[in-house]
């Protein structure tokens, strides 16, 4: 028997009464959620009030100046009468008064020009001419000291001049330089007993004492001094050695603060002119003992520009014997105006 399954619907329409709470529901919530969207996420916290500390600066007024007191007024001398003249009397003496127009006496409030004070005096010696040189206790003596009287040659003499002298002095070492003087300083030496040979002497040293001595070639053919050619070498060698010795004032003051101040030192130098004047060797003989003197000797040979030798001389080379002499205060050398002249040219 077969069983029919019927399906009953009951379709009273549509219920109404909760629709309203859906939407009030939603549009609450939705409300929720905007406002928790505005809202800040952490409260801020209430400022906590710090203690302020709080500094006047005073400003510091300027001090004021003080006013001026009147400067008390010059005291004023009073004026003193002058005494009245003496009256005259038994004892009385008259001074008689010269005429006017007397040029023999003068008043006694003229006053007198004074001499001028003697200049100061170097001590210095000349060189001879010797061709032979000894020790350096058997140098020739030369003019008295702080006699006054010029001497020859390049320099100032014996007297140590003034400074008023210094110009005539470099005009005359100029002058010697430029060959211009003839005269050789110190003339032909005697060359000693069968020693042979010509030479100059280095006449009175520069103004601060340095720089002086003898030249001697060595051989005996021919005369130097007469044909003029030992009185250029030997100044060129003279102008070349006061080069070096301004140029190495510095080594001479390292040396004189273990040493000393002053130089008396001489050596003897040997060397070899060629034929056209280059000089070719040069050996030091006798050492001065002071190492600067002994390089600034050497420097000024190895430097020195010679003229050739004469056209006459018959031989290809000659050799020469120079003694280098320096004597004097190292504190003058930087000051010294030949040494200077040399060096610089002016």
């Amino acid at each position: 028997m077969a069983l029919d399954s019927t399906i009953i619907l009951d379709d009273k329409g549509p219920r109404q009464g909760y629709g309203w709470a859906f939407s009030v529901s939603t549009w609450v919530h939705l409300a929720l959620l905007v406002a928790l969207v505005w809202l800040p996420i952490v409260r801020p916290h209430p400022e906590e009030k710090k203690d302020v500390v709080e500094f006047e600066v005073a400003k510091k007024e300027a001090p004021k100046p003080k006013p001026r007191e009147p400067e008390p007024q010059a005291l004023r001398r009073k004026a003193v009468p002058n005494p009245p003249p003496p009256s005259g009397g038994a004892n009385e003496r008259r001074v008689p008064v010269p005429p006017a127009g007397d040029p023999q006496v003068q008043p006694q409030s003229q006053a007198r020009p004074m001499a001028p004070p003697p200049a100061p005096t170097t001590s210095t010696r000349a060189f001879t001419g010797s061709s032979s040189q000894g020790p350096k206790g058997d140098r020739p003596a030369g003019p008295a000291v702080g006699t006054g009287e010029p001497a020859e040659g390049p320099g100032q003499g014996p007297g140590a001049p003034g400074r008023s002298d210094l110009s005539r002095a470099l005009s005359d070492f100029r002058r010697s330089v430029l060959g211009l003087d003839g005269s050789g300083g110190g003339g032909k030496g005697n060359g000693g007993e069968g020693s042979g040979g010509s030479g100059v002497g280095m006449g009175p040293p520069s103004a601060s004492g340095f720089g002086f001595g003898n030249l001697l070639f060595e051989g005996n053919d021919f005369d130097f001094v007469k044909s003029g050619y030992a009185s250029q070498a030997y100044y060129a060698i003279l102008k070349a050695w006061y080069r070096r010795l301004y140029l190495m004032a510095d080594q001479f003051e390292k040396w004189a603060f273990k040493r000393g101040w002053m130089l008396d030192h001489q050596n003897q130098i040997r060397f070899v002119i060629g034929r056209n004047g280059q000089i070719e060797r040069v050996d030091l003989i006798n050492e001065s003992g002071c190492e600067p003197l002994d390089k600034s000797a050497m420097d000024a040979l190895k430097e020195v520009v010679l003229p050739p030798l004469p056209p006459e001389f018959p031989r290809g080379e000659e050799g020469v014997l120079v003694t280098f002499i320096a004597t004097g205060d190292i504190h003058l050398m930087r000051t010294d105006p030949q040494l200077h002249w040399a060096a610089e040219g002016y």
